[in-house]
C-alpha cells in the first residue's frame, strides 16, 4: 500500500470519527504549505569523499532541507514550510476533569527526499506531537511526544517560522521534539503560565540508538515561563540534556548540555510586531569546553492584506568542535567560530487562514578548517529564495 493511499484512509478514518464523536470533542486540523525554492549553496568545491553533496538550483520543496546534507546541529540547513494533519479532543469524565488526546502527523508534498521523480517512491508519514493526558482547573498532565516548552516559549515571536528563514535552521535556535516526555502546563495566571517536560531515558541516546545508560527518570528536563497579555509577549526558558542520552563512545562523560533562552516581543500592535530572542548554550554539544551565543531580531508590519518582515541574527560558538568527521573530510570550527543570517519577506493574505509568501535568506559563516591539510571552506555560507502558498484548516 503506498503512502498516498495510507494517507487518504487516515483522512477519512479521522474524518468518520469526527462525525461520530462518541461523547467527546474532537477537532481535524492541518497545515499544508508548498514553496518553490531556490538555493545556493556555499562557494566553490567542497572536499571530496563521504555523503557531502553540493547544491545549486531549483526545487519544489515543502517540509524537507533542499540542500542534502547530514548535519551536526548548528550546521544550518535551508527549510520549507511543514505540512500537517492532526486529530485534537477531549472528553468531561466529571468532576471537573477530561481526558485530554491528540494525533498529529507531518507528510510532505513534493520533493520530500531530493528525488524529483519520485522514483523511489519513499515518501513517509512521521509523527508529530501526540500523546494521552488529563486536564482541568489545575492545568494539563500531557504523557506522548512533545515539543518541549523551551521550544514552544518563543514559537510566536518568529515570524518567518517553517520558512527559508526559520530561526531554527539558520541561526540553529535549538528545538526538539521529544518522545517519552511527561509534561504538565498550568493554567493561565493572570497572563502568565508555566510549563515543565522530564523526559525519561528509555534506554537511548538523543541521536538516536541504544544506550542502557539512560535509566533515569529525568534524563533530560524542560522549564518555561510565559506572560502574554495583549500585544507583550516574554518568556524564559531553562533545557538540559545528560550525557546519558548522548553516545558515551563518541562524547565520554562530558558535562551536561544546558541552554536557556529569553524571549521578548510586541505583537501585532497597530500592525507592528517587534521581536527578539537570545539563547545560550554550557557544554554544547557535550563537549566540556564548548558555549555558544545565538540571538536575533525580527520586524514586521502589516497593512491591510500584506505583511512586510525583516529579520537578523548572528552565532558566537566558543570552543574547538570537529564536524562531519564520522563521514566525511575531518572538518573544525575553531575557536570563536561564528556565523550571520538575514532575511526579508512578505505575506499576502486572501484571509486569516491562506496566504502567499515570499522569502528571500542569506547565511555567511566563518569558514571551516580541514585539519588535515589546513585548507578552508565556505560549506555553511548559502542563500535562496522561497515563493509558495500556506493553507491551514
Amino acid at each position: 500500500m503506498s503512502p498516498i493511499t495510507r494517507l487518504s484512509l487516515l483522512i477519512a478514518s479521522l474524518c468518520a470519527l469526527v462525525s461520530h464523536p462518541l461523547g467527546a470533542e474532537v477537532l481535524l486540523y492541518g497545515k499544508m504549505n508548498v514553496a518553490l525554492v531556490y538555493v545556493d549553496q556555499g562557494a566553490g568545491a567542497p572536499p571530496t569523499g563521504g555523503q557531502t553533496t553540493w547544491f545549486r538550483g531549483f526545487g519544489l520543496n515543502d517540509n524537507r532541507a533542499v540542500r542534502p546534507w547530514l548535519l551536526n546541529p548548528f550546521i544550518t540547513t535551508p527549510r520549507g514550510p511543514a505540512n500537517r494533519l492532526g486529530l485534537e479532543g477531549s472528553k468531561d469524565l466529571g468532576e471537573g476533569i477530561k481526558v485530554l488526546f491528540k494525533v498529529e502527523l507531518g507528510f510532505s508534498l513534493a520533493d520530500s527526499n531530493n528525488d524529483a521523480f519520485n522514483i523511489k517512491a519513499s515518501e513517509t508519514l512521521t509523527m508529530r506531537n501526540t500523546y494521552l493526558g488529563l486536564g482541568g482547573t489545575w492545568g494539563r498532565l500531557l504523557l506522548g511526544r512533545q515539543d518541549t516548552p523551551f521550544k514552544s516559549s518563543t514559537a510566536p515571536l518568529d515570524l518567518f517560522i517553517n520558512t527559508l528563514g526559520d530561526s531554527a535552521s539558520t541561526l540553529g535556535f535549538q528545538n526538539y521534539r521529544l518522545d517519552n516526555a511527561i509534561y504538565y502546563a498550568s493554567p493561565s495566571l493572570s497572563g502568565l503560565k508555566l510549563a515543565a517536560a522530564i523526559i525519561p531515558g528509555g534506554g537511548a541516546t538523543l541521536p538516536g540508538g541504544i544506550n542502557p545508560d539512560a535509566s533515569h527518570l529525568a534524563e533530560a528536563f524542560s522549564l518555561s515561563a510565559i506572560y502574554a497579555q495583549g500585544p507583550l509577549y516574554a518568556s524564559l526558558a531553562f533545557e538540559t540534556t545528560s550525557t546519558a542520552l548522548s553516545d558515551p563512545a563518541t562524547y565520554g562523560n562530558a558535562a551536561s548540555w544546558r541552554k536557556w533562552r529569553l524571549g521578548l516581543g510586541l505583537l501585532d500592535w497597530r500592525g507592528l510586531s517587534v521581536t527578539g530572542m537570545f539563547e545560550h548554550w554550557d557544554h554544547a554539544f557535550w563537549e566540556d569546553d564548548h558555549n555558544a551565543d545565538l540571538w536575533q531580531l525580527q520586524l514586521g508590519y502589516r497593512l491591510g492584506r500584506f505583511q512586510l518582515k525583516a529579520r537578523m541574527g548572528g552565532n558566537q560558538q566558543g570552543g574547538e568542535y570537529e564536524l562531519l568527521a564520522p563521514v566525511c573530510c575531518d572538518l573544525l570550527a575553531e575557536d570563536d567560530f561564528a556565523f550571520q543570517s538575514w532575511a526579508l519577506g512578505g505575506d499576502y493574505y486572501f484571509s486569516h487562514q491562506t496566504k502567499l509568501f515570499l522569502v528571500y535568506s542569506a547565511n555567511l559563516a566563518d569558514p571551516l578548517v580541514q585539519a588535515t591539510s589546513g585548507k578552508t571552506y565556505d560549506l555553511l555560507d548559502w542563500h535562496g529564495a522561497q515563493f509558495g502558498i500556506s493553507h491551514a484548516f
